[in-house]
């Protein structure tokens, strides 16, 4: 590595060399990289976040409607003698139990909506093992 020096006058009888550090030196290029890096490192550190704590509060806003309301739907349904009920499987979507179960001359969207209002879903995230209610 090549040193840089400047000359200046500190006094009359000579000169003094001062050690500078342009900007193509080592230790500039490291300072970039580790700013640059810890730049991103921060960014990716919250979009992490920010995604995480939205699929949490989705998650658990459903699981807390379905536990806390799937006694209230059943009760309601009671009336009936026989409710249909259907256990979610992995890989079941809302369209894919409404495809199964709708009516031939109901629409598959105002079925899914019916489903969703009778089992109190708030969006459309199902748990493998959950108990849905046909309407």
């Amino acid at each position: 590595m090549q040193a840089y020096y400047t000359y200046s006058n500190t006094n009359s009888t000579g000169t003094h060399k001062v050690k500078s550090t342009p900007k193509g030196t080592l230790g500039y290029v490291k300072l970039k990289k580790f700013t640059f890096f810890f730049t991103l490192f921060l960014i990716c550190f919250s979009f992490g976040a920010v995604i995480q704590a939205y699929g949490e509060s989705t998650t658990e806003t459903n699981k807390k409607a379905n536990n806390n309301n799937l006694e209230l739907s059943f009760n309601q349904v009671s009336s009936n003698v026989n409710p249909r009920r259907v256990l979610v499987d992995s890989g079941d979507t809302l369209w894919s139990i409404a495809e199964a179960h709708a009516p031939k001359d109901k629409n598959i969207r105002s079925y899914i909506s019916d489903l969703r209002k009778m089992n109190h879903l708030v969006g459309s995230l199902l748990q493998e093992g959950q108990i849905l209610v046909l309407p």
